[in-house]
């Protein structure tokens, strides 16, 4: 980093330390001279409170979403995902730990509907005890979210990394930093947590943004993984976990067996990703029998084996395997959507979906790598769009 580089960012934290300390100030005392000129107005008070801080979340998720799909709009990390939608649990945990623990009647009702709404991975009653006991709900937050100078959870590896890919400025961190202190401005009136204790907040939140995203600007651009954190063999693996675990919790007798379709499934991604580009076809069958190989794919029906070359030839000439083969991605999200209404693990789709583009675009980048100006470029994405929109894939 130059000097001149150095000073600007020193800089921009000079202002926003003194400009966001002045802004909280003087928009909390602002919010409780509102409150006690509309006394006898309270009700509607406290509802234009909520009615921000549901501004303001929209607000926060939406310039957090659009760093990530600038970063790559054809994946989206989970961890982005899962803490653009959990922040505002964060900021009302950072609250209700600074004004002893225990909601007021108006925080207690902004949390319930919170949870009506939205899903976090644990319930609103978790959430509470959190605030008194080290459970699984407060782990999840701290290894996603917490944030300090000593310690940086997940989801803001994962951002840090979308913006320095997408030369992001620091007009967005001040974003990302406003819309957080709303948040905590707003949910603080809602209770009784005084003005220094929110400034302190919010101060303590941005000291830690700035040390944290120092260290994650020192990272060399190679180790940045455009596709995920993951490569494509983890995704495979979290596909299989997802489905198999589906199966086992909701399949009836007359159900397909996964063990069945899955290998299918893998094979007719690799062949739809192949087939798609400008290869040629003896090229298509050597790295699709290769790629079978690599994923250990194994496609048996009866008691015949299919090599990668035995699966072009016959999807190219409606051979065998055909009729089967080439509908196993619509069967196989027709199997995980019927299994997730069985289970009620809604939130498993998604899961499935993501990882699944993880997994055929982290192949895609490399066969892109390997044959430049082939058409490698949206195909997975494509693909898998065109399937979910033949079944309304809900995710």
């Amino acid at each position: 980093m130059g000097k001149g580089e150095g000073e600007r960012i020193l800089n921009f934290w000079d202002y926003i330390f003194v400009a966001g300390v002045l802004a909280i100030r003087d928009g909390y005392r602002d919010m409780e001279k509102q409150a006690a000129r509309q006394a006898h107005h309270q009700a509607q008070f406290y509802q234009k409170c909520k009615e921000e801080i549901s501004d303001a979340f929209s607000d926060l998720h939406d310039t957090i979403v659009d760093v990530s799909r600038r970063a790559n709009p054809n994946y989206f990390p989970p961890d982005i995902l899962d803490g653009s939608v959990m922040l505002p649990v964060y900021a009302f945990m950072k609250v209700l730990k600074a004004q002893g623990g225990s909601p007021s009647i108006e925080q207690s009702t902004m949390i319930d509907l919170f949870f009506k709404n939205m899903s976090v991975g644990f319930s609103k009653h978790e959430f509470l005890a959190s605030l008194h006991n080290n459970n699984n709900a407060r782990q999840k937050m701290k290894a996603l979210l917490g944030i300090s100078e000593s310690f940086v959870g997940t989801f803001w590896i994962a951002f840090f990394k979308a913006m320095y890919v997408t030369k992001s400025d620091e007009a967005t961190l001040s974003k990302v930093m406003d819309h957080f202190s709303a948040i905590v401005m707003r949910f603080s009136v809602l209770g009784n947590l005084r003005e220094q204790s929110v400034v302190s907040i919010c101060e303590k939140f941005a000291t830690s943004i700035q040390k944290q995203i120092v260290v994650c600007r020192g990272l060399p651009e190679s180790t940045i993984d455009l596709i995920g954190e993951a490569h494509y063999f983890e995704h495979m693996k979290r596909m299989a976990d997802i489905a198999f675990s589906l199966h086992a919790s909701a399949s009836e007798p007359d159900d397909p067996e996964i063990e069945t379709w899955f290998p299918m499934y893998l094979t007719n991604l690799l062949y739809e990703l192949l087939d798609r580009s400008s290869l040629n076809p003896g090229e298509k069958a050597r790295v699709l029998d290769r790629s079978m190989k690599l994923c250990s794919v194994q496609l048996k029906i009866g008691d015949l084996q299919f090599s990668g070359y035995d699966v072009y030839d016959q999807m190219k000439n409606n051979g065998l395997i055909y009729p089967v083969v080439s509908v196993a991605t619509n069967a196989m999200f027709t199997m995980i959507l019927t299994f997730v209404h069985k289970t009620k693990r809604y939130g498993d789709s998604s899961k499935f979906i993501s990882e699944s583009v993880g997994f055929l675009a982290g192949l895609e980048k490399e066969f892109a790598a390997e044959f430049p100006f082939c058409g490698f470029s949206r195909i997975a994405l494509e693909y898998i769009i065109e399937e979910m929109n033949k079944i309304e894939f809900n995710v």
